[in-house]
């Protein structure tokens, strides 16, 4: 079976395969294809993970072990198998068509490979792997279509935006789906919902005294600490996530409001709100002007 990376939560919802493949040069929705994999896997039960990266040298006797294992817990476990170059070689070839005529019920299989020319999609390796589980081709969003793609995924978050909006996000991300993500994710943050852009959030703060905002990103962890995952035999209990960070510098006078106006602009009610910390600042020099203390805010 193929599929396309927008009808994998749909058919995610309905079963779960035991193996996946997922092929394409498309990071975004290899990534985020992959974590949906995940996600429908752990709520069936799967709580164990184990990555085998081929690298030069692999041994590839560990993806039989992974194979016939279960977890460490005695429960069903994620396998997955990372080719970059999507060249497994001759042992390799011959360890997956080995392993896929022998799934083990309680183990699902996410294969992740880069797209693959026509002769290696002809090879055994690759026909087993195709015969024995679901493709999910993750290619890159043409010029043509990401405008409608964006207003997708806003769609999701409760915002909307106009035609020209849309090809203005476009235009300004050159085609990099990653950066069109990120930008999406910006709105989700600071615009509220129903929104077209990050105006709506700009007029809100300036209408309460704020001159201006520092937006940065950058990635870390909260209560939700992620999954214990097992790499090359070892386990890491915690995943850094990308957040989007807000610094605003203001008087103490208006410092409430404008945590209030912030907190009203990015409240969704979903986990990944984000916090407002409200710090002393000692001082503040205006460089150009040579202004001090409030005046230079």
């Amino acid at each position: 079976m193929a599929l396309r990376p927008e009808q994998l939560e749909a058919q995610l919802a309905k079963t779960l395969g035991a193996l996946y493949v997922i092929h394409g040069d498309e990071p975004l929705l290899a990534l985020e294809a992959a974590d949906a994999i995940r996600a429908a896997a752990r709520q069936r039960g799967h709580a164990e993970r184990e990555v085998l990266q081929v690298e030069r040298g692999f041994d590839w006797s560990a993806l039989t072990h992974a194979g016939a294992s279960l977890s460490l817990f005695g429960g069903a476990k994620i396998v997955e198998l990372r080719m970059p170059s999507g060249k497994p070689g001759p042992d390799g070839a011959a360890a997956i068509v080995a392993y896929c005529a022998r799934p083990a019920p309680e183990i699902v299989t996410i294969v992740s490979l880069p797209r693959l020319d026509r002769t290696a999609q002809s090879s055994a390796w690759f026909r087993a792997l195709t015969g024995a589980g679901t493709v999910v081709d993750v290619f890159p969003i043409e010029r043509a279509r990401l405008p409608a793609w964006i207003g997708a995924r806003l769609a999701r978050q409760d915002q909307r935006a106009a035609p020209e909006v849309l090809e203005y996000i476009a235009d300004r991300v050159e085609g990099n789906l990653l950066a069109a993500h990120q930008e999406v994710q910006k709105l989700a943050l600071l615009a509220p919902l129903g929104a077209l852009s990050l105006d709506a959030v700009r007029e809100a703060l300036a209408g309460i005294g704020v001159q201006g905002l520092t937006v940065s990103e950058v990635r870390g962890f909260g209560r939700q600490k992620g999954q214990t995952e097992i790499y090359r035999g070892a386990e890491y209990a915690m995943q850094y996530v990308p957040k989007v960070k807000l610094e605003i510098a203001v008087d103490d006078e208006i410092a409430d409001r404008v945590v209030e106006t912030v907190g009203g602009a990015a409240r969704t009610g979903r986990i990944g709100d984000g916090k407002v910390f409200v710090l002393p600042l000692e001082g503040a020099m205006r460089v150009r002007t040579g202004e001090m203390g409030a005046d230079a805010l």
